[in-house]
Parts: structure tokens; sequence; C-alpha cells
């Protein structure tokens, strides 16, 4: 699920950067939440 995360992002020429301003988080937060697989809701 966070390999499919990044690879949308990606294909949409959206970086990582940009999602993480677009919610008011930190980079580090995103970061810490893609170490481990996110549960599938």
């Amino acid at each position: 699920m966070n390999k499919d995360i990044k690879l949308a992002a990606a294909g949409e020429g959206v970086k990582l950067w940009q999602i993480v301003n677009a919610m008011s988080i930190a980079d580090s937060s995103l970061s810490r939440k893609l170490r481990h697989e996110l549960p599938c809701i």
C-alpha cells in the first residue's frame, strides 16, 4: 500500500512534500507513517 501511494504520487507528478504541505503535517510525520505498511481501509 505504501509503495502504491508513492507510485501514484510520482505518476501524477506530485512530490511527497507537496502532499504534506496540503495535509498541514511535517515531512517527518509522513516519513514515519510510511516506514510501516498502512492499514487498508
